[in-house]
Formats: structure tokens, C-alpha cells, sequence
């Protein structure tokens, strides 16, 4: 009898122990809620904040418009009598696109807002929204150096907690800039006839035969695009809708018939708190990576002080049509030049 009693307790015990593994390394991706604990084989999902599957398509990023640039770089206080709550939409319509901020700043009068929103932004589909994306908290950070100098630059979920309550508290109740073109970056000056992406992993629309927009010179003339189908996928700047067969690609990778049916059909384009713009190719699992090409680094005299640091970095697309990374390092900070336009 007492035989039968301790093999029922060791197979209770048996039992209690498979569960507690079970659950502990049975943990969904979904399950995690930071980002330092979403780590592979799961994925941090930036626009969606939250940990997912690997297979599981990114949250798209919220959709940009070009903006004209402008002078004005620092948040100015409205003195118009009509101040009021019901004006927040304009505030934040003109704190988003650069001529509507101009516009404000003539007068000091959400009317004159509103009239260029009426005239220009709403046939255009421009948004009055009053909620930020990451990069939008980003640029904002960079607009206003008193937000900057307190609480530095990041796009990272994890650390921008400051800048986004530094916004809704006090910034959205003035016209603060938040468009990602011109501003400060460490010690460069991000000129405004630029606009500029950072760190962070880009959608990819993986239709055959379909471009992926990652930015948009200020004028709209020159584009920042990944062209993808089946077995290939190319990083360009094109000149308005040119073919991507009139351009040279910054990044060109074809995967071969046989690596194709092997599995390596998953592509993933980022650019990284390093300052390095990647492509690669994965299996379905992501576990196996066929190709990693890089096109450039932060591997500039300057960093090895320390000076650079990790988000520090900025690839900045010009007027012009230049494209470069920005490390945040002053006027000599342009080493990595990726692509000067055709006509230039």
C-alpha cells in the first residue's frame, strides 16, 4: 500500500513538473509584453507595440505626405484670440506639414489654417490628427531643442515615453512642429529642404511587381523605394515614378531558382541603430539567413570617441536628390553619401 501511495506522489510530482515546463517555455510571442523580452524566435512588432510571431506581417507604418519646406524651427506660442479647444485639429495640422505651419505663422490665426486646409490639404487628403507616430515623436523631439536637450532622440518604444508625454502635455496645446524635415540631430543640422527616416525595420509590400515608399524628398521629386517580386528585391531613389530599370539600386538582391524553392523567399529590409542599412533573405522561420548585404556603416573617424550613439543616425533624403546617413556628428558627418542624383 505505501508502494502505490509513493508512486502516485512521483507521478504527481512528474506531472507538476512537465506543467511548470509547459508553461514556461510554451510562452506565446503575444504573451510578452516588452520589447527586451521579444526575442527570437518572436519579434517586435514597432507600429503595433507588441511582441509577435515570426511569420506574423509587421503593423504598416502610418502613411507620410511631403511637406514644403519652411523656414520657422521652433514651436511658437498662439497669441489669437481664437485659442480655443475646439482648435486643436488645426494645431496639430499645422504642426504636422510645413506650408500649413507657415501659414499659421503669417498671422497667428488658426483661421488662416483652416482656409489652407480647405484650399490645399483636405483635396490632397491631408490628416488633422493629433496623434503621433514614432516618427513623428521623433521629429518632434528634433523640432523643439528643449525636448531634445532633456530627453535626447530615440525612435525606440521602450525609451520615447518622455518625448510623447512632453508632446500631449505641452506641445500639442501650441503649434509645435512634428514633420520630419529640417531640425537638429545631435550636433548636424538637418537641412530644410531634406526629409529623414531612423532607425527602424521597413514594411515591404510583398505583391509581385510593387514598390514600398520609405521617404520623400520635401518637394515630392525624389523617392526612397524597395521594388519587389519573386526572387528579387532592389533599394532605389527614384526621380517622380521613373521605372526601376532607369535607376541604379543602392541594394540589388536576386535569390537563384533553387534558393527560391529551398524556402528563401521571406525579405526584410531595416535600417539599425548603427547607422547600417540591411536587406536580407529568410526562410519562412527566419532562423536561416541566405544573403545579408550591407551598404553602409558608421565606420567614421569620429566614432570611436563615442561620440556616435546607438538611434543617433538619420538617412536623409534631399531636394536634390542626394541621399545620405547622418550620424549626428556636425558638417563632416557625411560620410556614407548613398546616392547623388542623375542630374546633379
Amino acid at each position: 500500500m505505501n508502494a502505490a501511495i509513493i508512486v502516485v506522489v512521483l507521478l504527481a510530482v512528474v506531472a507538476l513538473a512537465v506543467g511548470i515546463i509547459f508553461l514556461v517555455g510554451g510562452k506565446k510571442c503575444k504573451d510578452i509584453e516588452t520589447q527586451d523580452d521579444c526575442k527570437e524566435p518572436c519579434k517586435w512588432d514597432t507600429y503595433g507595440d507588441k511582441c509577435i510571431d515570426e511569420d506574423d506581417d509587421l503593423t504598416p507604418a502610418p502613411p507620410t505626405t511631403p511637406t514644403t519646406p519652411t523656414t520657422p524651427t521652433t514651436p511658437t506660442t498662439p497669441t489669437s484670440p481664437d485659442e480655443t479647444e475646439g482648435n486643436n485639429k488645426w494645431k496639430c495640422y499645422a504642426g504636422r506639414y510645413g506650408d500649413a505651419y507657415a501659414a499659421y505663422n503669417k498671422n497667428k490665426s488658426f483661421d488662416d489654417v483652416k482656409e489652407h486646409y480647405d484650399t490645399i490639404g483636405k483635396s490632397k487628403g491631408w490628416s488633422t490628427s493629433c496623434t503621433l507616430s514614432p516618427d513623428e515623436i521623433g521629429c518632434y523631439t528634433l523640432q523643439n531643442p528643449e525636448v531634445f536637450d532633456n530627453f535626447g532622440y530615440t525612435l525606440d518604444g521602450r525609451y520615447n515615453k518622455n518625448q510623447a508625454k512632453h508632446y500631449k502635455d505641452i506641445g500639442r496645446a501650441q503649434v509645435a512642429r512634428f514633420n520630419c524635415q529640417g531640425g537638429k540631430l545631435a550636433m548636424s543640422t538637418i537641412p530644410e529642404n531634406a526629409s529623414f527616416v531612423t532607425p527602424r525595420e521597413f514594411n515591404i509590400d510583398r505583391r509581385d511587381g510593387k514598390y514600398t515608399n520609405w521617404l520623400t524628398s520635401p518637394n515630392g521629386l525624389y523617392i526612397l523605394r524597395i521594388y519587389y517580386n519573386d526572387r528579387r528585391g532592389r533599394i532605389i531613389v527614384t526621380k517622380g515614378n521613373e521605372s526601376y530599370t532607369n535607376v541604379t539600386p543602392l541594394l540589388d538582391s536576386q535569390l537563384s531558382q533553387a534558393d527560391y524553392d529551398e524556402g528563401y523567399n521571406n525579405l526584410r529590409a531595416w535600417f539599425d541603430g548603427n547607422g547600417t542599412l540591411f536587406m536580407r533573405w529568410y526562410k519562412d522561420s527566419k532562423k536561416y539567413t541566405k544573403s545579408s548585404a550591407v551598404y553602409a556603416t558608421t565606420a567614421v573617424p569620429e566614432s570611436a570617441n563615442n561620440t556616435v550613439k546607438p538611434n543617433q543616425h538619420a538617412l536623409v533624403l534631399t531636394d536634390s536628390g542626394k541621399l545620405y546617413v547622418d550620424h549626428g556628428l556636425g558638417s563632416q558627418d557625411e560620410v556614407g553619401v548613398l546616392r547623388e542624383a542623375d542630374d546633379e
